[in-house]
């Protein structure tokens, strides 16, 4: 059973969010804006649940808040009777009817605070959803001779394509061919993908350097596929809430991946579980130049700051806001209509709609406890004597 004031924290977590991020809404949609009306909502609904003093009391607030209900004012008076030894129903009033304002859309303060209300009706025991969680040694290197090709994928900016291993047809490998010029950049691919590894295991796709047969040289490099890995693009809406998701979009930040658009994250078995995996780690190899000067770059110290200090998904999407691609936050129109026209090639924009789904769904006490848990153990693992029992 959840606690009372771990209950109190995620409606405060949702309130945070929503006022982090008041002027996301559609162009168009003008009463999707919340602006100052929806932030002075916000606070006076977290002062209110700041009052309660008990869990009773404080589902009575958010079930006739939810609900607009007339019942409202009842318990706003009885609240602010606590420390106010006079109050008149004209302020009670006033009160009411601001919480009653604002609508249902996505980003609205009503959808945040009724997701987490919705959640604290499952009081299901907590899980330790990582524990599947490993991190192997593998080799950094594939024979060509090892596997067989079956076809090209168009999935790509690049020309990709796709083996099987000869032992085991149920696992893929994506190839790219490499020209002298390109083989530093495959090599420091590896490294980085390595690097995913240590902290995640096998959730992050591994990358090998393709060998030749005979003479044994780098001919390209392999991204080992995922076992019946879902792209979150083609992911229906109801089964979207698998774990694993906090601690990749985490390390997104610590390991600056800027290309973490909605085809190169989604879901895969693991040990015959389904979580969140990550594919395709090329692009801070190929555009490291330009990265280093990155707005993100310049303001990682202190977001990084509160986010260890907070330990909340505010914090991290505030960090997330700062990336090129990130599910957290909607690209332009611009770009969208650009991904649309372009040929062959799939779009990986995240649309308005995607990014308030969400960040609606991030507000749950399991994802709270991954992030703690990430933190934590980003800790552990970045100690000299856990990095070298694995590198």
């Amino acid at each position: 059973m959840k606690s009372f004031e771990v209950i109190r924290k995620d409606f405060l977590q949702s309130i945070e969010i929503y006022i982090n991020h008041p002027y996301k809404s559609h162009f168009l949609s003008i009463h999707h804006r919340h602006r100052d009306t929806g932030i002075r909502r916000a606070a006076l609904l977290k002062d209110y649940i700041l009052r309660c003093p008990n869990l009773t009391i404080m589902n009575q607030l958010i079930k006739h808040y939810l609900e607009k209900s007339r019942e409202l004012e009842e318990v706003l008076l009885n609240l602010k009777l606590q420390y106010k030894k006079t109050i008149t129903k004209a302020e009670i009033k006033v009160d009411a009817s601001l919480l009653r304002g604002g609508n249902k859309h996505p980003s609205s303060l009503w959808t945040y605070v009724n997701n987490v209300f919705q959640q604290t009706k499952n009081q299901a025991p907590i899980e330790n959803n990582l524990s599947i969680i490993k991190n192997p040694i593998f080799d950094v290197f594939l024979p060509v001779e090892n596997i067989s090709k079956v076809g090209n994928s168009a999935a790509s900016a690049h020309v990709v394509t796709r083996y099987q291993d000869k032992k085991n047809q149920k696992i893929n490998y994506f190839v790219k061919s490499l020209n002298n010029d390109e083989i530093g950049n495959a090599i420091a691919e590896v490294i980085y993908a390595q690097i995913w590894n240590y902290f995640i295991g096998d959730r992050a796709s591994k990358s090998l350097l393709l060998l030749s047969e005979y003479d044994k040289k780098i001919i390209g490099i392999a991204s080992k596929g995922i076992n019946e890995f879902q792209e979150y693009k083609s992911i229906n809406e109801d089964q979207k809430d698998y774990p694993g998701l906090i601690q990749i979009l985490f390390y997104v930040c610590v390991l600056i991946e800027n290309d973490f658009h909605i085809c190169n994250f989604g879901t895969g078995l693991f040990n015959g579980k389904r979580c969140y995996g990550k594919i395709d780690h090329d692009y801070i190899v190929s555009f490291w130049d330009t990265l280093k000067y990155a707005k993100f770059m310049t303001e990682v110290p202190h977001s990084f700051q509160e986010l260890f200090k907070k330990k909340s998904m505010s914090s991290l999407f505030f960090l997330l806001e700062s990336m090129r691609f990130s599910p957290v936050k909607a690209n332009s129109r611009i770009l969208a209509l650009g991904h649309k026209i372009r040929p062959g090639r799939p779009s990986t924009v995240t649309s308005h709609t995607m990014m308030n789904q969400i960040r609606n769904r991030a507000i749950t006490r399991n994802n709270q406890k991954e992030l703690e848990y990430t933190i934590n153990d980003f800790i552990l693992k970045t100690r000299s004597a856990q990095i070298n029992n694995f590198f």
